[in-house]
């Protein structure tokens, strides 16, 4: 496959985090990994659809040319092995890798860290499935489980269904950056508007995911209140072919010159 690179205008722009450039749409997993929200039979679908690397890859791959260079992921091998092939293709891809969960249920961390290391992520993501529970109950728990992450990792992320009972607490850790659901439909926010006002308000680095709310809200729409209302540093949008991606690159360009 060939890859034909772009003018810069056409191009997703970058932000810093720790150190490492990353486009501000990053690439997310949920359907590489054969879930949906919108039904079963299109979790199935997907699970067909990604059943081996190359779909993932080729997808990767298309959005590199318009310069998303990051995706974050779980540590399922068909997309470890995607990413590690599009990275000898167009070089660099950063990966932000979800540890000790994915659709199956738990999986130990310290396994996901070590096929992490296999492409290089340059950051981790405690997964909202065990930051709420932990600060919700036993903070200091959290914390000896985010400890035990930033020994393997510099740059190190927590995900959260529930910005209004989570943020207070994660804003106070040395956590890097954070990353929670941001739609206008309040899409697995918890309490919404709590949960909005403490997402603007965060002193952290913010990676919005549920962008386009499971799919029920179209990338303009979603990407316009990810960046210019909620003004977060970054998106996560889930795609399914390199269709979506164009639409999320399009929406993303009509929008970025209002961004803040």
């Amino acid at each position: 496959m060939h890859v034909y690179f772009l003018g810069d205008s056409m191009k997703i722009s970058t932000r810093c985090l720790n150190g490492t450039e990353y486009s501000r749409i990053i690439l997310g997993c949920n359907p590489f990994i054969g879930w949906s929200y919108r039904g079963k039979a299109l979790a199935q679908h997907y699970k067909e659809k990604f059943s081996s690397p190359e779909p993932v890859r080729e997808i990767i791959v298309h959005a590199y040319q318009y310069g998303i260079n990051a995706i974050m992921t779980t540590a399922d091998e068909h997309v470890l092995q995607a990413v590690a092939s599009a990275q000898k293709e167009v070089g660099e891809i950063s990966v932000l890798g979800m540890l000790g969960y994915s659709i199956e249920g738990y999986r130990n961390f310290k396994e996901d860290i070590r096929k992490f290391s296999s492409i290089s992520a340059s950051a981790a993501v405690i997964v909202a499935e065990i930051t709420d529970p932990l600060i919700q109950k036993t903070p200091m728990l959290f914390d000896a489980y985010k400890d035990e992450v930033s020994k393997e990792f510099d740059t190190v992320g927590a995900a959260t269904h529930n910005p209004a009972l989570t943020f207070p607490y994660l804003e106070t850790t040395e956590l890097d950056f954070l990353v929670a659901a941001v739609n206008p439909a309040g899409f697995m926010m918890g309490k919404k508007e709590e949960s909005l006002q403490l997402i603007k308000a965060s002193q952290k680095p913010v990676v919005a995911k549920k962008t386009l709310a499971g799919g029920t809200v179209d990338p303009l729409t979603g990407i316009e209140f990810a960046f210019c209302e909620m003004a977060v540093d970054f998106a996560a949008v889930g795609v399914a072919s390199p269709e979506e991606v164009d639409q999320d690159v399009e929406a993303y360009l009509k929008v970025s010159t209002r961004d803040t």
